[in-house]
């Protein structure tokens, strides 16, 4: 049966993945949990924006291997049921696209794992082995450039497109798409603006939820 659903735009940390976020596993490998936590409290307080609380934390990892931020991330601890619902969404030709705010090395394992079309996220630089402490925000408060951008490039349209996610930075997301759904819910603002809301630990909970809406 066509559902008309041209694409889903998914979050990652929390929503595809379980346990510990990448930054989190990163800042836990290298040893700078309490000044990075000092970070996050600074970005909740909005004392700094994203993109500055993103520098701040991987110039905590200046000089520090790559390998072993790989091997602090990889392999990625999916979430039960996440392959299973985005062949749900594949077998309906609904394009599949990450955007997170994560670690580049940690979503585009994500991707490869789950076989999803696209992956936006922020890209730590590295040089001879050793990470630099610079990154590229690609994805930071807000998701919106990101899905206008693939409207725009791959002819998606949003008006028939959903996404699924949970956290503050998926609100411009869920304010972009017709069908949002909120997928173990962290904030007041995300709850109001799903069409559905969903608890559990299975993915397929909130992948059956966005088809429901469109088949």
């Amino acid at each position: 049966m066509a559902v008309e659903l041209d694409a889903v735009f998914l979050d990652v940390d929390g929503t595809l993945t379980r346990g510990l976020s990448c930054w989190q596993l990163a800042h836990r490998k290298f040893g700078v949990e309490a000044q990075s936590n000092r970070y996050y409290e600074m970005a909740m307080r909005k004392e700094i924006d994203y993109d500055t609380w993103a520098k701040l934390d991987v110039n905590l990892w200046r000089g520090k291997s790559i390998e072993e931020l790989r091997d602090a991330l990889l392999p990625p601890k999916l979430l039960a049921g996440v392959r299973e619902g985005i062949s749900q969404f594949k077998e309906h030709n609904v394009k599949v696209i990450l955007v997170s705010g994560g670690i580049d090395i940690f979503v585009n394992a994500v991707k490869d794992a789950v076989g999803a079309d696209l992956a936006f996220s922020n890209i730590v630089h590295h040089s001879g082995g050793l990470i630099t402490g610079d990154i590229d925000v690609h994805v930071g408060t807000t998701k919106q450039p990101i899905l206008e951008y693939v409207a725009r490039e791959y002819g998606v349209e949003l008006s028939r497109s959903g996404c699924v996610g949970d956290h503050y930075n998926d609100v411009d997301m869920f304010k972009s798409v017709a069908y949002p759904i909120a997928f173990n819910p962290k904030t007041r603002e995300i709850k109001k603006l799903a069409k559905k809301i969903v608890i559990g630990n299975d993915f397929r909970l909130a992948s059956n939820a966005l088809l429901s809406l469109v088949v």
